[in-house]
């Protein structure tokens, strides 16, 4: 599998030590420039397959690749149908050229010539080689249609195969891998370019030849992260040409709705790699000598990313204290718990006040807004804080931020481990934790209904005494 890990600093090491240095980098090539021949980059003419004709000149409309007899006899609806049809075609073609650059000439060369490790090349161009066959098998099968017939009868079946049973996990599994690691290519990429000469020099050799031109490795990169969002457009347009024929109808609808699952799912992949690489940013941001008290214990930087915990959501909310003071806070979600972070001289501390404690366990935790048509306000009861529950309230910037805030803590609980999998107490904290027993979490949560029901009559004597001055 094609991997590329941020790095973490670790909790014994200074956070000011630049987190800009790849390993092996400037090591690998730093040499003599004089391996780099003209005779040693590849002819990038000479890797075509005849079967997918990748360099062969071809219109840009169907219309010009037919005989005018032919058009004449069929109807406009047919024609674009056969126009989207070649579209296809064609821009499958391009994105097979692009894959073979990138295999042939960019990866090939830069392990031949700039005696990158494959390893390397791969955190640039990850899953390539499995795209490059995936797509070529489905250009294969589609250039074999066109070459059987000037006017193409079926296409469902191919594309309905492409993006079903084990070809559609394939392109599911590949464009995940590649896509939620976009951005880390492309910084692994820049990062080489600034302290490699070597590669420098083969950069700018190929820059210069004509396939190349538009297609250097960045923006190599782009076209293939863009391109799976392509297919439901092309399908969709077939669709609209094609209902009155029935099979081939049912086919292509069904092809959109598996290649509409499959983008879920890869935007899905490339939005859990986001929250990994911004979970490890928050702690090599996370100053090494804070820390705070969770469950009895000592909760260290290290604990952030112990027990596989995942960033759910992060935002900055208002901290209420029992005296009404606000303290702004860097919230995040993880998979079972919430902490508060401030920041300070661009590092982050483990916040807390009124002698509460700055982290707090997701089970069990009663989540309730605070009432009013404009209220900003959140009330957390957390009936599993340590010594005893623990009541916090928060203040949203915005309403709207408000309902975000909520939502994405209750979906949170929703999803959080069992709490035996989840806690680490001591035996001795354990002995002295009380037992919070259901009657007493329904009490609480009667509390804080009562609290948000006065809150909510509140808001409606305010109300009414604004009318009433208004009237007057």
């Amino acid at each position: 599998m094609c991997r590329y890990e941020m790095r973490v600093i670790s909790e014994d090491k200074e956070l000011e030590t630049p987190d800009d240095g790849y390993l092996n980098i400037t090591d690998v090539n730093s040499t003599s420039l004089e391996s780099l021949h003209e005779e040693g980059l590849q002819d990038i003419t000479d890797f075509d397959d005849p079967s997918l004709r990748l360099l062969e000149e071809e219109p840009e409309a169907w219309s010009s690749t037919v005989d005018n007899k032919v058009l004449k006899r069929l109807k406009a609806k047919e024609i674009k149908r056969q126009e989207t049809i070649y579209e296809l075609i064609i821009t499958e073609k391009h994105h097979c050229l692009t894959l073979r650059i990138m295999h042939r000439v960019f990866a090939e060369g830069m392990i031949k010539d700039v005696m990158m490790t494959k390893d390397m090349v791969q955190r640039i161009f990850p899953c390539l080689d499995d795209l490059l066959e995936m797509h070529s098998s489905f250009l294969r099968k589609l250039r074999e249609r066109q070459q059987q017939e000037s006017v193409v009868e079926n296409i469902g079946d191919i594309i309905l195969e492409q993006f079903t049973n084990e070809s559609g996990k394939q392109m599911e599994l590949c464009y995940s891998e590649f896509c939620s690691h976009h951005k880390n290519a492309l910084m692994y990429y820049k990062d080489i370019l600034k302290n490699d000469r070597k590669f420098q020099a083969f950069v700018k050799k190929f820059s210069s030849k004509p396939l190349c031109k538009a297609r250097g490795i960045p923006e190599c990169i782009l076209l293939v992260t863009q391109r799976v969002t392509k297919y439901p457009l092309l399908i969709d347009s077939l669709i609209k040409a094609t209902k009155d024929r029935v099979d081939e109808s049912n086919d292509l609808q069904q092809s959109l709705v598996n290649v509409k699952e499959i983008l879920r799912k890869i935007n899905a992949k490339v939005d859990e790699r986001e929250r990994e690489n911004r979970l490890i940013q928050i702690y090599n941001k996370i100053d090494a000598k804070s820390a705070a008290m969770f469950n009895g214990n000592k909760f260290k930087k290290s604990d952030l990313l112990s027990k596989n915990r995942k960033l759910r959501f992060e935002s900055v909310i208002s901290w209420k204290s029992a005296r009404g003071k606000t303290l702004d806070v860097i919230t995040i979600i993880l998979s079972d718990i919430i902490i508060f972070l401030q920041e300070n001289n661009q590092k982050y501390y483990f916040a807390s006040q009124d002698n509460k404690s700055g982290i707090i366990p997701l089970q069990r935790l009663l989540v309730r807004p605070k009432a009013g048509d404009y209220s900003k306000g959140i009330y957390l009861i957390s009936p599993k804080s340590f010594p005893e529950p623990e009541m916090y309230e928060l203040i949203c910037p915005t309403s709207k931020e408000q309902e975000i805030w909520v939502k994405a803590v209750r979906s949170a609980i929703e999803i959080c481990p069992e709490e035996e999998d989840d806690f680490d107490i001591s035996p001795a904290a354990d002995c002295e934790r009380p037992v919070v027993e259901e009657d007493t979490i329904m009490k609480l949560s009667e509390l804080l209904n009562s609290m948000c029901d006065d809150s909510s009559k509140l808001t409606q004597i305010s109300d009414e005494k604004m009318k009433i001055s208004i009237q007057s």
